[in-house]
């Protein structure tokens, strides 16, 4: 017996069946009949899953694709590619390359988390284990969607920064207008030190009040964008506008800015640099000193929450992604909580007795 049914959604079944040879025509079509009511009372038939096909993949070699393709395609900055390399040879490699790549799963981030690190450099490889495999889920390496991970809880601690005094103490500390531009640019334009070193003459409009455009970020020689890609302007203040035309004067406009060459300073320089003038601040030996040029962005961001303007505008400022990157980076001074408490203590308030408010009350319920 062949029995058709075209169904109203569209789907068409077809179903064959041998009848027994004892019976008659008449209970064949019987049988037909009702077979053909019961196909159409049940729908159409599901179709069943078919399980994705395992493929032989280990990590490691899904790792060299992975690095030789992935950067290209979403043009990661050159930093980036060095930390995921980095970061295969020396954790991901050794712990888990040779297993298939849909074996890696939750035991692995496991492994991760407990890793002897900072917290917040243990999240950063399960942040980046993650987008590997879902990549490999993407690209169809990986059958499987990667498993969802909790990340390590990080110490919310503020970010140093030079209070007032400190930073004006700096300031006038610096012995060079070098020493000077490296200061200004981070604490007056929240510079990052990769965009210090990469900048040029002609990123710099003396006209007017002057602004400063940050394009470019330097990274072992490389120029490449700034973190997150994004430009930004930012005014001048009168310092770092007379500092900036003093480097700047005589010298080619696609000149970097802090050597008048087309050499640019290297990290070490500029952190020597940032040494001698906080040594020459505290009295010190440069050898004992910190020379975080970050610490500056820090006291850039917080010195512009002291002055009261909107976390947005510190952020445009900033050249932050997000509003909760520019909140993390803010620090709320002491004197601002001190402030608020003692702001308590100037308002009018008038202790109202216990009675008093017991009688208030009693009159409110009648």
């Amino acid at each position: 017996m062949d029995i058709r049914i075209h169904y109203p959604c569209g789907t068409k079944h077809r179903a064959k069946v041998i009848k027994p040879i004892a019976w008659s025509k008449t209970q064949t079509e019987r049988w037909a009949r009702q077979h053909e009511q019961h196909l159409i009372k049940r729908g159409p038939p599901r179709k069943e899953a078919v399980e994705p096909k395992k493929q032989d993949v280990s990590f490691s070699e899904f790792a060299a694709r992975y690095l030789a393709e992935y950067p290209q395609i979403n043009n990661l900055r050159p930093s980036s590619v060095e930390r995921y390399e980095r970061h295969v040879a020396q954790y991901f490699g050794p712990a888990f390359g040779d297993m298939n790549i849909n074996e890696v799963g939750k035991a692995q981030f496991r492994e991760l988390a407990a890793l002897d690190l900072a917290p917040a450099s243990r999240n950063v490889l399960i942040s980046e284990l993650q987008c590997m495999l879902r990549v490999a889920y993407d690209w169809g390496v990986r059958s499987v969607s990667p498993p969802p991970v909790k990340r390590v809880k990080e110490d919310a601690k503020d970010p140093e920064w030079y209070s007032p005094e400190e930073y004006s103490a700096l300031i006038k500390s610096a012995m060079t207008p070098v020493h000077l531009g490296i200061v200004l640019l981070g604490g007056d334009a929240g510079l990052r030190c990769g965009e210090i070193r990469a900048l040029r003459i002609d990123d710099i409009d003396f006209r007017g009040r002057g602004r400063l455009h940050v394009r470019r970020s330097m990274w072992r020689g490389i120029e490449g964008p700034t973190k997150g890609r994004k430009e930004r302007t930012v005014p001048l203040t009168r310092r770092l506008r007379a500092c900036l035309e003093q480097l700047s004067s005589g010298h080619a406009s696609n000149a970097f800015v802090l050597t008048g060459t087309q050499a640019p300073l290297t990290k070490g320089m500029v952190t020597y640099r940032m040494k001698v003038t906080r040594a020459a601040m505290l009295g010190l030996h440069h050898s004992e000193c910190d020379g975080r040029v970050h610490i500056l962005r820090h006291t850039f961001c917080s010195n512009l929450v002291l002055a009261g303007k909107h976390p947005r505008v510190i952020q445009k400022l900033a050249g932050h992604s997000s509003l909760q990157i520019t909140e993390r980076y803010m620090s709320v001074a002491g004197e601002q909580i001190e402030d608020a408490i003692s702001g308590l203590e100037t308002l009018d308030l008038v202790a109202v007795p216990h009675e008093s408010r017991a009688k208030s009350s009693e009159e409110d319920t009648k």
